[in-house]
């Protein structure tokens, strides 16, 4: 999804801290102000905030929602910089009660706060983000059942999440501290024997087609990405701005509709990611390309087969999508608008530098001329 976070500094990426403890940064000299008050006086704000971020996710404003409990957050946890002109120069306040028994109050604040922003950013798709904010909320209660429950199904409900044992290991866990919850661990279990049954159908099709091809040749590639897969992200995009446009009319007549044509998207783009993380060193695919190759020789994959492999695989699967047919026709338009603007700077660019170097030639070659006429 598009990022709603705009304060970000790219500085800050080195640090690999979550985007909401990030935009702390940003919040207004009144916020700052109360974080200079005792744990108990604090309570009343941070109750302030958070019925507004409820009254918000209630009416599924979920980015709204975030922002407002991503400020009850900076409450108690925030970020902090001596030099306004070196976001490198951060460090994490949390603040800190007279006693246990304070300490106790903020970090329960905290916890309640943590799962409502994951449960936003769940609603949202953002599921990497729900895991980060649950995850802080399990380094202050680890044990409890009902946050392993909620981030073991965020894991699996993140396609682009590959250690989906993690989820089972949550489970587990919660089990531990709760039997009510042992009926998940076989729904979860079914689960992510189907995703790794699509991980085999997909490994399968790539190995199919690549032993039944002859390559004798080198074909080079660059990094970008086939036409169809920046179109299905156009649309993804698209269906994003959809859902907000919607939410802030209050016209949630066609959520469900636009929500369900995005999931089948979602699923269509996870199988292409899938494919492009495929490389010569997989060893599933290894092992079937060796099963099905009747060259017994065959032991080293032709990296820029694989490449082209991949890349016919992206554009099949594209081909057999359903999609929304105006919102294709507009995504195809403007991605190829896209494609074309960016060749032509890059000719441009290219004939920019063969200009130059026919110029530099033409003066070093009048040099040598002058420099012979002197002599």
């Amino acid at each position: 999804m598009p990022n709603r976070f705009t304060f970000l500094k790219p500085s800050l990426h080195s640090h690999n801290l979550p985007v909401y403890l990030c935009n702390t940064l940003a919040h207004p000299l009144q916020l700052k102000k109360l974080r200079s008050m005792g744990i108990m006086e604090k309570l009343a704000p941070f109750d302030d905030f958070k019925k507004e971020a409820n009254r918000l996710y209630h009416l599924e404003d979920y980015e709204k929602a975030l922002d407002c409990y991503e400020h009850a957050y900076g409450i108690y946890k925030y970020l902090e910089t001596k030099n306004k002109d070196n976001y490198e120069d951060v460090e994490i306040i949390i603040s800190q009660g007279k006693n246990k028994e304070e300490n106790s109050y903020r970090d329960l604040a905290l916890i309640s706060v943590l799962k409502a922003m994951s449960l936003s950013f769940g609603h949202l798709r953002n599921y990497s983000e729900a895991c980060e904010a649950i995850s802080e909320a399990l380094e202050l209660k680890p044990s409890d059942p009902k946050l392993l429950v909620l981030r073991s199904k965020f894991i699996l409900s993140n396609l682009k999440e590959q250690n989906i044992q993690l989820a089972l290991n949550d489970i587990e866990k919660a089990i531990e501290n709760d039997q009510s919850y042992s009926n998940l661990q076989i729904k979860f279990q079914e689960i992510i024997c189907q995703r790794k049954k699509m991980h085999e159908e997909i490994l399968a099709d790539l190995a199919s087609s690549y032993t039944k091809c002859h390559w004798g040749y080198e074909l080079e590639f660059n990094n970008e990405k086939e036409l169809e897969h920046k179109i299905i992200e156009k649309m993804e995009e698209k269906y994003y701005e959809m859902i907000h446009f919607y939410l802030e009319n209050n016209k949630s007549g066609n959520l469900v509709r636009i929500r369900e044509e995005m999931k089948s998207l979602q699923m269509i783009l996870y199988k292409m990611d899938f494919a492009y993380e495929v490389d010569e060193n997989n060893p599933g695919l290894l092992a079937m390309i060796k099963e099905k190759s009747q060259n017994e020789e065959e032991g080293k994959i032709n990296v820029a087969a694989l490449e082209a492999v991949k890349r016919t695989y992206v554009s099949l699967i594209f081909n057999e999508g359903k999609f929304n047919e105006q919102l294709l026709a507009y995504c195809m338009e403007k991605c190829t608008e896209e494609e074309k603007r960016k060749q032509k700077m890059q000719d441009s660019k290219e004939k920019g530098t063969w200009t130059y170097m026919k110029a530099s030639i033409l003066v070093l070659v009048v040099a040598i001329v002058l420099y012979n006429l002197f002599l």
